[in-house]
């Protein structure tokens, strides 16, 4: 069921005139009851007239996921940009998790796209205030997703190496998001921003088929790709400048010793297997 008639029919009372005569305006306050919020929220684009996508930060997370509900169901036209924020705190030493990543990497993809090619319909970017508060990483523009077809030619000798490179972790049997697998001519990867892991068939050098497969009893699902998009599995990849950086930071900052010599020994592993 659409909530959009009950949008209507609340933008027909006075106090919504005066919210319309605010959000005109290039900067206002409007304070209104948090039932109200998605409301207004889906309004801005009528209002408005803009084609630039609109920056939603909410309280918590959950608001976040909420308002992505919510404005799903309002407008099918709307286009939603998931932002989310690392579920780890700098302190902790620990990375987010590969989806997390994947999320965030594919939502400053679209927004670098949306940059050049502006979209003729409305576009949501939401967040929470945490998500809005991190930083995000300069460099993260010159690593877009690798874009891999079938029926092309793809080093399967090489394709590990690129995987790990993007931040990936080899094991015997793919489970989660972030992993990927090699026996003999059937690669196994699980995309960051993927529902299902894939299952690369090759014939030679040439990627003969893609499938989804099932992670549960790994057998291949019916449903056959044409092509699929590979996010890295870090906001932060271990290039050469990378870890010469982290050299000079060990030195510099010795509390943060253990978790900087950890960046050099990465990438020589990673150089000594190519």
């Amino acid at each position: 069921m659409s909530v959009r008639p009950l949008g209507e029919k609340i933008s027909e009372g006075y106090p919504y005139s005066k919210f319309e005569a605010s959000a005109k305006k290039d900067s206002s306050t409007i304070i209104a009851s948090l039932g109200s919020h998605p409301f207004l929220v889906a309004d801005m684009p009528r209002i408005t007239g803009s084609r630039q996508p609109f920056v939603v930060i909410t309280a918590t997370g959950r608001e976040a996921s909420e308002t992505i509900e919510f404005l799903e169901q309002y407008d099918q036209n709307f286009e939603l940009i998931e932002f989310p924020s690392w579920e780890t705190l700098p302190h902790e030493r620990l990375s987010p998790s590969s989806e997390t990543v994947g999320k965030r990497l594919r939502a400053i993809s679209r927004l670098l796209e949306l940059k050049s090619n502006p979209a003729d319909h409305p576009v949501f970017v939401v967040m929470s205030v945490r998500t809005a508060l991190q930083p995000v990483h300069s460099q993260l523009a010159n690593h877009p997703a690798m874009e891999i077809f079938a029926g092309r030619e793809y080093s399967l000798a090489e394709l590990p190496l690129k995987l790990i490179e993007l931040g990936y972790e080899r094991v015997d049997m793919v489970s989660q998001r972030g992993e990927f697998a090699i026996r003999g001519g059937i690669a196994d990867v699980f995309p960051v921003t993927a529902d299902h892991p894939l299952r690369l068939e090759f014939f030679g050098d040439e990627i003969d088929e893609i499938r989804e497969f099932s992670v549960a009893d790994q057998r291949s699902l019916p449903n056959r790709l044409e092509s699929f998009l590979l996010y890295p599995a870090r906001e932060l990849l271990i290039t050469p400048e990378v870890a010469s950086r982290a050299r000079e930071m060990a030195s510099e900052f010795p509390n943060l010793g253990e978790m900087l010599e950890k960046m050099p020994m990465q990438f020589q592993l990673l150089a000594w297997n190519l």
